[in-house]
């Protein structure tokens, strides 16, 4: 099985979110395990991070493995405020 990398853009935003989702939507389809690079992430709204949560729990529900090799304190913060970390796999 080969891996799918995904470097998540500066601002996830509701105003972005059909970006997002039709490029997590080709992740999801490829149903291979995927590297999330997300230090480069400066703001992250409620929309952006539940679409997340929805990529990663499908990609698990496939048998797939997610590995984040960098999320950045913005991504991280937001992670923690929605109560979210668990799902996006996020270390406190």
């Amino acid at each position: 099985m080969t891996t799918e990398s995904l470097v998540l853009e500066e601002t996830l935003a509701i105003s972005e979110i059909e970006t997002l989702y039709e490029t997590l939507k080709c992740v999801v389809a490829t149903e291979q395990d995927l590297i999330i690079d997300a230090t480069a992430v400066g703001s992250m709204d409620t929309a952006s991070a539940q679409l997340l949560v929805s990529c990663v729990r499908q990609l698990e529900e496939n048998g797939c493995a997610i590995q984040w090799i960098g999320a950045s304190e913005a991504f991280t913060k937001t992670a923690k405020l929605l109560n979210l970390e668990q799902w996006l796999q996020q270390a406190a």
